[in-house]
């Protein structure tokens, strides 16, 4: 059983909903994601877009035992994903069927959803915290630097009620992103044969990332990260209708210490729509204990968000008491439930008044004034980067697709971050990426130059409280071979 922490709560309307058996094979002729509205059955078809070996009889009702795959195995959902840097890096993610003999036998029908690590050369007894799309798991290394946990929950022995098990984590389908060429086969969520970008995942991470833990649970360094699947899943009668799908680039934003009666620069959440079909937001409101500290300071999807384009929406945090100040960013369109971002931030008092001046009374019958110094203000030194590392030598394949890896501290006080890449005697930059920071320290950025040529580079990284303040830069050279 795999030792997990559920840092992401699924969606609250994330569940599957269970049809009844098929009569002739003791399985529940779909499956139904009450999210998104997809219907799978178990694929044992001629496609070659999904794994398992075809049933004898493919063109017929599919039955057990006569006519069901060899395998003994058969899935509505399968999805793979590979993480670098982590062995065979494997990631799995399954809605499967099975039997508790080694050939289909009427009557021993199970059924379970399945969540899966298999990473190896990493560090012996080591903690590492693995976030995917169906929540956050943390797991510890054995002492050959592997981990090989997984997760079974559904109905494991028969006689089974499917209807009424619990499948665990495993509460939705993934399938590939529609707005990513090429699109999924006609009657297919996917096709297990080629790796895609994915959408579906309840909390909004359609993406594997294994990540070194310290000894006191914050992040040491990222291992690798991944947002390709191999997925699997076939289509139980028509597609869905078109239809949005919102996913946000934040769960949270924290606007760090800042004086009452101030207010910080704004910090977006940007709103993308990886669906079908126009988004149109609603509202954008804030709620919460402490709803009145922070505001909604622009909202930039008033209008409608078309497939594949996304929208960014402004807030701002003005506390109005000292100490620790939560509320909740609600954004309500026609994607389903509402978006929920957590807001927080740290009130710290007002500056004080100079003081008052002292007056001494001489013998002499008129007072003298003597007016206290004012305090000395201490220029403050502007915020640096630290601890900058990239790979020395990254090919140009990685540099276009997944990017190039740099990992920074970033000091206390600071919200953005920029990231150029140019070369060297060049003046202008092949790559920017300009990213909002939710929280100071460890930080690791991808930078995609998908005009890269082999040579020599410069990456230069600035921070500051927003894009026109930004700091003395950090530097170091990379290499981009071919």
């Amino acid at each position: 059983m795999l030792a997990s922490l559920a840092v992401f709560p699924a969606a609250a309307d994330a569940a599957l909903t269970v049809q009844p058996n098929a009569p002739q094979l003791g399985f529940p002729a779909s499956v139904t994601d009450a999210s998104s509205g997809i219907s799978l059955m178990s694929c044992q078809d001629t496609s070659g877009f999904c794994v398992e070996t075809p049933a004898p009889n493919p063109t017929q009702p599919l039955s057990v035992p006569g006519n069901y795959t060899p395998d003994g195995e058969a899935f509505y959902q399968l999805a793979d994903a590979t993480v670098p840097n982590a062995g065979i890096g494997l990631a799995r993610f399954a809605l499967e069927q099975a039997f508790t003999t080694a050939d289909p036998t009427a009557g021993q029908q199970i059924m379970f959803g399945r969540i899966r690590f298999r990473f190896g050369g990493l560090k012996p007894g080591t903690k590492y915290r693995v976030t995917h799309p169906f929540g956050v798991d943390e797991v510890i290394a054995d002492g050959s630097g592997i981990v090989n946990q997984t997760e079974d929950l559904g109905c494991l022995g028969p006689p089974c009620d499917f209807a009424a098990a619990n499948y665990g984590r495993i509460s939705a389908f993934l399938q590939w992103d529609p707005t990513v060429a090429p699109a999924a086969p006609t009657g297919y969520v996917g096709n297990f044969a080629v790796p895609h970008a994915v959408i579906g995942s309840p909390a909004g991470t359609n993406f594997v990332r294994l990540e070194e833990l310290t000894a006191g649970g914050l992040v040491a360094a990222t291992v690798g990260e991944t947002s390709q699947f191999l997925v699997q899943g076939k289509l139980a009668g028509a597609a869905p209708a078109p239809a949005p799908f919102a996913i946000a680039d934040a769960t949270a934003l924290d606007y760090a210490s800042r004086q009452v009666g101030t207010t910080t620069p704004a910090k977006n959440v940007m709103l993308s729509n990886h669906g079908t079909a126009n988004l149109t937001v609603t509202a954008a409101t804030i709620g919460g204990a402490d709803a009145a500290d922070f505001q909604v300071a622009s909202n930039g999807c008033a209008g409608a968000v078309a497939p594949g384009s996304s929208c960014p929406i402004a807030v701002t945090f003005a506390p109005q008491a000292t100490g620790t100040r939560r509320a909740t960013l609600s954004i309500t369109s026609n994607a389903g439930p509402p978006q929920t971002i957590a807001l927080m931030g740290v009130g710290t008092p007002a500056t004080l008044p100079a003081p008052a001046p002292v007056v001494i009374q001489a013998p002499a019958p008129a007072p003298i004034v003597v007016q206290a110094p004012a305090p000395t203000a201490v220029k403050a030194a502007p915020p640096r980067v630290g601890a900058l590392r990239v790979e020395r030598r990254v090919s140009t394949r990685t540099a276009r697709g997944r990017g190039i890896t740099a990992t920074f501290s970033a000091p206390a006080g600071v919200s953005v971050a920029r990231l150029r890449l140019i070369r060297v005697g060049a003046r202008t930059a092949t790559a920017t990426k300009l990213v909002v920071l939710t929280a100071p320290g460890r930080q690791t950025i991808h930078l995609r130059a998908k005009r890269a040529r082999p040579g020599r580079y410069r990456l230069e990284v600035s921070v500051g409280t927003d894009a026109s303040a930004l700091s003395a830069r950090a530097t170091t050279l990379v290499t981009l071979s071919r």
